[in-house]
């Protein structure tokens, strides 16, 4: 089967470095593009199903505990979430981790009311799988050991219970452990963790100030309440698994750390890079809980109609979703609604708005074949659209990163002479901090014995220029 699922699409997964993670995203990825062919919708399929399974099983955990319309409401809430919404309809793995993460949760919970060893066994099956996916689901297995030990005077039979977990945790293990043993022997970077991170006030409350963006000012308030509602009212099971959850969602990316083992001195965090929303996007299903929880305890106090609450969430979401999805999820604005007082670095990048279609159609009608074309971007899905055009074997797309000085201008150069590159792709409006290059782009229009502009695309924020490279004197 691999042959068939790779053969047309390795090259452009080639070029994802969201395929650094495990290799069960690449699979489901490969099977999208193998039957439906290189599309925009085809890449973003697994997102939009896993977005809307991560619903439905929000639904059966709150109905384990608690009435058909809290189930109801917050499966509503976290289908409509507008970061839930955005990465629900772009081609990042991070879905599948809240859908794998809320699943696996659901036949934990239920194994742990019916006591059904079946469900134990699904339980593993699902969070294996999850690891397959990315190695975050690792982390479940903390989730599961806190609920565990926070639970255990209600054990009927604590030596059976006890029994049985080691059987799960061995079912995550035999799955996780060679794939980690291989990555660390060969994978470009490794994880490192700082666990002073979470000592700094400043670093831990970093995700409370961000949250107001993400899932819009007035939800957050429904959440702040909803937590110590849930804290100081009498808890159960889910309760208490809801909790444990946040906490250990809230505090692992706080200490993460990347170190590229072939850059020397390159670190990256979730604290000083735009992947901030996604960090935290298995801790939505969470929050929609805990506001429906809220929400709808709240509502049979005062005898609402419950049809007038569900409208109510429905149109106001679905107002902030669309608009959050076009605008706020991007390296200019922090996604907030009402009046932002945290702007944190950056969230998302801007891709979606650059016009890769025109870009790679000129490539296509114009650029004669073996030509060597240069751009600043680093991780943007050009290797999508270069296979999109059919243009792998014509055109080789190389990814440098622009020094940002004066000189830029000469880098370029001497970097297109020494290595035959015919083009430079440059973009007016910076895609991220690591692509700013101001003082080149004021400065090439004036070596016009160097670079010549060929073609001017234009987009939303500025314009895309397709210099030609080489001695015109």
């Amino acid at each position: 089967v691999a042959p068939l699922l790779f053969s047309e699409t390795e090259l452009f997964l080639g070029h994802q470095t969201l395929i650094r993670h495990n290799p069960l995203g690449a699979v489901i990825i490969s099977l999208e593009l193998t039957i439906f062919g290189f599309n925009e919708i085809a890449v973003r399929l697994h997102s939009i199903i896993f977005t809307l399974l991560t619903s439905y099983f929000v639904y059966r955990v709150t109905r384990l505990y608690r009435t058909k319309k809290t189930a109801l409401l917050a499966g509503l809430i976290t289908l409509y979430i507008p970061i839930i919404f955005y990465f629900g309809n772009v081609a990042y793995l991070d879905s599948g981790v809240t859908f794998f993460f809320t699943t696996a949760s659901f036949y934990y919970l239920r194994y742990f009311k019916n006591r059904n060893f079946n469900d134990l066994i699904l339980t593993g099956f699902i969070a294996s799988l999850g690891f397959l996916y990315k190695d975050i689901m690792i982390i479940f297995l903390a989730v599961i050991g806190l609920f565990f030990i926070s639970n255990i005077r209600k054990h009927l039979d604590l030596k059976i219970d006890l029994k049985n977990h080691f059987y799960l945790m061995w079912i995550i293990l035999i799955v996780a452990l060679p794939w980690t043993i291989y990555m660390s022997l060969f994978r470009e970077f490794k994880y490192e963790f700082i666990f002073t991170n979470i000592l700094n006030p400043e670093v831990l409350i970093h995700w409370i100030r961000l949250l107001p963006s993400l899932i819009t000012e007035p939800l957050f308030i429904l959440f702040v309440l909803g937590f110590f509602y849930l804290i100081f009212k009498k808890k159960d099971s889910l309760s208490y698994f809801l909790l444990i959850w946040f906490l250990v969602f809230y505090l692992f990316p706080l200490m993460e750390n990347i170190a590229f083992t072939k850059i020397l001195e390159s670190r990256w965090n979730f604290l000083n890079s735009g992947a901030g929303g996604r960090a935290i996007l298995p801790l939505m299903p969470v929050v929609a809980i805990i506001i429906a929880i809220f929400v709808e305890d709240f509502r049979k106090k005062t005898n609402i109609r419950f049809t007038y609450v569900s409208t109510i969430f429905f149109l106001y979401l679905s107002l902030f979703t669309f608009n959050f999805t076009q605008d706020s999820l991007t390296w200019k604005s922090n996604g907030s609604y009402l009046t932002p007082k945290y702007y944190s670095s950056t969230i998302t990048p801007y891709h979606s708005y650059l016009p890769y279609d025109d870009i790679f159609f000129y490539f296509q009608q114009n650029i004669g074949s073996d030509a060597k074309i240069v751009t600043p971007i680093s991780n943007e899905p050009s290797g999508f659209y270069l296979k999109k055009y059919d243009l792998n074997n014509r055109i080789l797309l190389e990814k440098i990163n622009l020094k940002t000085s004066e000189y830029a201008t000469d880098f370029l150069f001497d970097y297109c002479i020494n290595n035959n590159v015919g083009y430079a792709l440059l973009f007016e409006w910076q895609v991220s901090n690591r692509e700013t290059n101001e003082d080149l782009l004021k400065n090439i229009q004036y070596e016009y014995d160097k670079f010549r502009l060929q073609k001017e695309f234009h987009y939303k924020n500025g314009s895309v220029y397709l210099y030609n490279c080489g001695n015109f004197n």
